[in-house]
């Protein structure tokens, strides 16, 4: 359930609740603060929005793990399988939430 707040500037400020997690936006007018809460409570309720703890244990050498399992055997360009070592050895434990 979303909570808005009229700010000292005349401006709306929209909060979100999310799995414990608060999310703040401010806007210019209330109309806009609803649409976009009505719009981000929706995405939250069909689950098109990952939550950010995923994001921060995540390590990026996951994700190319998951796509040379399900994607690359369907290319047929090696040249993939080469670009996947090279960005594992840079970036493999990178946690998605900083990329």
């Amino acid at each position: 359930m979303a909570s808005f707040t009229e700010t000292p500037s005349g401006s709306w400020r929209v909060q979100i609740e999310n799995r414990g997690k608060r999310e703040y936006k401010t806007f210019k007018n209330k109309s806009l603060a609803n649409r976009w809460a009505s719009q981000r409570e929706a995405e939250l309720a069909r689950g098109m929005v990952a939550s950010a703890d995923d994001a921060e244990r995540t390590p990026f050498s996951d994700v190319i793990k998951t796509y040379r399992k399900k994607v690359l055997p369907t290319k047929r360009n090696r040249s993939d399988s080469y670009t996947l070592n090279t960005l594992e050895k840079r970036f493999g434990r990178t946690r998605l939430i900083a990329l």
